[in-house]
């Protein structure tokens, strides 16, 4: 999470504000394969389907784009793009904040039945419910009408109805008392900490 979160990104601004080129990026990419291998030898953490590679190939089209963004978002968004880059902001975050309470707390747990493993099946079924609820976040953040509040406690109430519906199908196990107050709350406020980012988006420069 730290690579995804903080280093890549800061590689990638980094990329566009300097506008560097090919060289320097190639360097970087081989300067991130590096530390990954390097976090191996030393088992720091420990590949299973993941290569070295993957992430070599990854940054050779993700990093040329992030000038090609920067410039973008100089001028006003509005429209499909607004919407995508805000799902793409938002997404990362909701998927971090609903993942990790998960790892670290086993809170909840899924069982939609798609494989023999109980810990696939909370990991698949959590990345549709917070590409779903970044959806749900996005499209009010969209709707020009209602007041801010509302809102708020649409997601909230919108999140809870679905939490009782997941527990009464048995797809959803709550495990921890404070687990459906932190996933009715924390998309909601995900809601307002990204609306003045939607704000400058659609304002430019």
């Amino acid at each position: 999470m730290t690579s995804n979160l903080l280093v890549i990104p800061t590689v990638a601004i980094m990329v566009a504000v300097f506008q560097l080129r090919w060289k320097w990026i190639i360097a970087m990419i081989a300067a991130i394969g590096v530390v990954e291998w390097l976090f191996v030898i030393i088992e720091i953490y420990t590949l299973n389907w993941w290569r070295i590679v993957y992430t070599a190939v990854g940054l050779l089209f993700y990093l040329p784009i992030a000038p090609i963004l920067y410039a973008r978002l100089q001028r006003p968004v509005r429209g499909i793009l607004h919407s995508l880059l805000l799902f793409l902001c938002i997404a990362p975050i909701m998927g971090t904040l609903h993942v990790v309470p998960i790892m670290f707390f086993m809170n909840r747990s899924y069982d939609p039945g798609w494989f023999s493993d109980p810990a696939h099946d909370t990991t698949a079924f959590a990345s549709l419910y917070y590409v779903f609820m970044t959806c749900v976040i996005v499209t009010f953040m969209k709707l020009q009408a209602g007041r801010v509040w509302v809102k708020f406690v649409a997601i909230a109430l919108f999140i809870f109805i679905i939490t009782q519906g997941l527990t009464t199908t048995k797809l959803l196990t709550i495990h921890k008392w404070w687990d459906p107050w932190f996933y009715c709350l924390f998309p909601a406020t995900v809601y307002l900490l990204f609306r003045p980012i939607s704000a400058r988006f659609a304002k430019g420069g």
